[in-house]
């Protein structure tokens, strides 16, 4: 089974509000020489000397009121937002599509050869393999005590991996883990020749098959 997953991101930003607010106080009335005043003169008389108005009050400077501060500036927001894909999801790979032992195996021998799988997925899996038949020849076959296989499951994933020695059946558990990317599994072939069969090519089909669990 293979798959993609989808992911959405929505991005949602706070506004920002600044506001400033000034306000002045009102301008002092400034009343210039000549106007006239119910106040009386402050400045003193110089004996003889006459005087036809007094003088007005000195200028003020205008009063300024502070500034009224205005509301404080809201907080921008981001808020990030991932969504996983509603169906599971499961990749599985497996390299090549044959494997040989080459030619003129010695009786009582064995053998070795891998194979390689990769797993990507959103839930825990498991990866088995049927056998189609045994080792078949023209003449007959070997039998699949001789014929065997054992497995080393991704680091950190695994949560079972078949042994060494481990017969080829139906749906037999190759390996199983829990979700991730990129966890590759090698599964390594073991044959033993056997004395008694005849010299001859012998072949056999398995069937691998990932499902999540």
């Amino acid at each position: 089974m293979t798959g993609t997953k989808r992911l959405i991101a929505g991005v949602n930003a706070g506004a920002v509000l600044l506001a400033l607010l000034v306000s002045a106080g009102p301008l002092a009335s400034i009343r210039g020489a000549g106007q006239s005043s119910s106040a009386p003169s402050t400045t003193p008389r110089t004996a003889g000397a006459t005087t036809d108005s007094a003088p007005g009050p000195a200028a003020q400077p205008p009063v300024t009121q502070p500034s009224t501060p205005g509301p404080p500036a809201a907080e921008p927001a981001l808020q990030a937002q991932v969504v996983q894909a509603a169906a599971p999801t499961l990749q599985f790979s497996l390299s090549g599509g044959t494997m040989s032992f080459g030619g003129s195996l010695t009786p009582g021998q064995s053998y070795a050869q891998s194979a390689g799988a990769t797993v990507n997925s959103s839930m825990s899996w498991r990866i088995s393999v049927t056998k189609a038949s045994d080792l078949q020849g023209a003449s007959g076959s070997i039998p699949s005590a001789y014929f065997t296989f054992g497995a080393e499951g991704p680091a950190g994933h695994t949560t079972y991996q078949a042994p060494a020695g481990t017969e080829f059946g139906t749906d037999t558990l190759v390996v199983s883990g829990t979700r991730g990317s990129g966890m590759a599994t090698t599964i390594t072939y073991r044959l033993t020749v056997p004395w008694n069969v005849a010299a001859d090519t012998y072949s056999a089909s398995h069937i691998y098959t990932a499902v999540q669990i």
